[in-house]
């Protein structure tokens, strides 16, 4: 399941984590997940609130679509990998 997974790592949020603690995730992360995304800080993104997309810079807004088309594509290759047949038992 990791395996296959996308990871989204943002900025921001008043969580405060070291650059060693950075990169070691990172590593773990990028060994394990299919793919590592970053998004950068955007401010319109830390509201608490629904986020407004007319808001939301540039940067942010290509990071969230690369993320959407590469979880897309993983449903893609899910989709197309054929599944083997289930066993049937009749009582």
């Amino acid at each position: 399941l990791v395996n296959n997974a996308v990871v989204l790592v943002t900025q921001g949020g008043g969580a405060k984590t070291s650059a060693r603690e950075q990169r070691e995730l990172r590593t773990i992360l990028d060994s394990t997940a299919r793919t590592l995304i970053d998004i950068p800080y955007d401010k319109a993104l830390d509201t608490g609130s629904i986020i407004d997309w007319q808001l939301v810079t540039d940067p942010a807004r290509r990071a969230f679509e690369r993320a959407a088309a590469e979880i897309a594509a993983g449903l893609q290759t899910a989709d197309a990998t054929p599944t083997p047949p289930t066993k049937t038992i009749n009582r």
